[in-house]
């Protein structure tokens, strides 16, 4: 997740909260190492992040990659997260969460690099990131249950991800609010800023 990808949220969000804005590993102006990338890797980083502002707890707010993450740091480190909010996340990078078109995209991304990678720096960083979303992230549904905080799960109408996969998120997680965005692709924090942002400031003034 890519700090630009909140452009449309950042200034709302603002208004009320303290907002900390991230690039994440290989995305936006972090760097992107020769290392194997995840998600644990990811909600790790976000930790360390946390202890270095002393930080004891925040809510959360993952967009795709970033839902993915969030999802993993509310199971592994319970005591720092508020409320969770993500959009677009999965639990696993099969067919029966995303859609095939994606995956094969992601693939093609991975053979690209082998033959311009070398000589391209934005490519070689997407060939990494779409080498991750082939692998992982890899959560049981049930380990879900572990999680005891508020989770907001968000998805569009016609998002990458599966509409039966963003419902058995929601399934099984205990205390989850579930909105399928009309309309809305994954993209739903661009598209339709408006409708996102009051959905999830709805979301964090409740106690």
């Amino acid at each position: 997740m890519a700090i630009n990808s909140f452009r449309y949220q950042i200034d709302y969000l603002k208004e009320k909260y303290k907002v900390i804005a991230v690039d994440s590993r290989c995305q936006g102006r972090t760097s992107c190492n020769k290392t194997k990338l995840s998600y644990v890797q990811m909600a790790d980083d976000m930790n360390l992040l946390l202890d270095s502002l002393q930080i004891n707890n925040a809510s959360v707010l993952g967009w795709s990659d970033g839902g993915n993450t969030g999802i993993l740091m509310a199971m592994k480190y319970k005591n720092r997260i508020k409320k969770l909010i993500v959009m677009g996340a999965v639990l696993n990078p099969t067919e029966n969460a995303i859609k095939s078109e994606i995956i094969e995209s992601f693939k093609k991304n991975v053979k690209q690099a082998k033959v311009v990678g070398l000589f391209n720096k934005q490519v070689r960083n997407y060939a990494q990131i779409s080498s991750m979303c082939l692998k992982h992230p890899n959560i049981n549904p049930e380990e879900l249950n572990s999680v005891e905080i508020p989770v907001l799960v968000l998805a569009g109408e016609n998002d990458v991800v599966l509409e039966s996969h963003t419902r058995l998120i929601a399934d099984n997680l205990k205390y989850s609010e579930l909105h399928i965005l009309s309309g809305l692709t994954h993209d739903a924090p661009i598209e339709n800023p408006v409708v996102f942002n009051e959905i999830v400031d709805s979301f964090l003034e409740r106690n």
